[in-house]
């Protein structure tokens, strides 16, 4: 199976800095059988933006905190 024409462009790639948990993604996602099924390249596809939050199964990660300066 060909990898996802967009994977080095990918959002994905900068939201994970441990290669271990990057690489569960990219195995199934990016380069394995749930290529088609991807959130991110499904709004690629279709020219849309895609958020910074979402992960190829369709969820989102948590909005980061805010630190409280005080």
């Amino acid at each position: 199976m060909k990898e996802c024409e967009f994977i080095k462009e990918c959002e994905m790639q900068a939201k994970f800095s441990l290669e271990e948990a990057k690489g569960v993604w990219i195995i199934f996602y990016c380069r394995g059988t749930k290529k088609e099924e991807c959130a991110l390249r499904k709004l690629k596809l279709k020219g849309k933006d895609v958020p910074s939050t979402l992960l190829p199964n369709g969820t989102h990660l948590p909005a980061p905190r805010v630190k409280n300066s005080e």
